[in-house]
């Protein structure tokens, strides 16, 4: 939880530096001495600053669960403040987490920016939908879910937190061993294969 409110907090300092820094922007283009050279850059910097005040009151009081709109209210508010709204609402949740188990690397992406405000009960719920998308898209599990994801919870466990069955271990391997080192980097791809091994001994 502490981690949260600092990560919420962090959030909001990093808001109000980029409005900071419209401002200062705004301000220094006051000073421009060509009057229609500055009339227009005015015009341009207040209609993204407008935008910009737009998208961040929008972000924070309304949860779309669109994966590139999360993942802008991430890009503005930071990882706590585009969880905040999300993990609170059951559906909205249940439809980010349905996203992730679905292995579609829109929603990886998603679970990957979100990652750093994960906590309590929305925490572990997060870590069972990232544990079931390697079997749907063990490309995009192995590429975008890891680092940001302990490999025991990307390959090694149930949906519940349990390591893995015997019979769900033999069908990663199998799964597993179809892919190129090309596609997959091999540190990855063998230390995925060497964690499931372990979970049938």
């Amino acid at each position: 939880m502490a981690k949260a409110h600092s990560i919420r907090k962090n959030g909001r300092r990093s808001h109000l530096a980029k409005l900071g820094w419209i401002a200062l922007r705004i301000f220094k283009m006051s000073r421009e001495a060509n009057p229609k050279k500055r009339a227009g850059r005015w015009l341009a910097w207040f209609s993204v600053a407008t935008i910009a005040v737009a998208a961040l009151l929008v972000g924070a009081v309304w949860p779309i669960t669109r994966p590139w709109v999360i993942r802008l209210k991430v890009s503005l508010l930071g990882p706590g403040l585009a969880y905040g709204p999300l993990a609170s609402d059951d559906d909205r949740w249940a439809t980010v987490l349905a996203g992730v188990s679905s292995g579609d690397a829109s929603w990886l992406h998603v679970a990957v920016d979100l990652e750093p405000a994960l906590d309590t009960h929305p925490g572990e719920e997060m870590e069972g939908a990232v544990s079931e998308a390697l079997d749907r898209n063990p490309v995009g599990a192995l590429t975008i879910l890891l680092p940001q994801f302990d490999m025991h919870v990307v390959c090694g466990q149930e949906k519940d937190g349990r390591v893995l069955s015997s019979d769900r271990a033999r069908k990663r391997l199998l799964l597993l061993r179809t892919l190129s080192t090309r596609v997959v980097d091999t540190h990855r791809l063998e230390g995925c294969i060497g964690i499931i091994n372990a979970a049938l001994h």
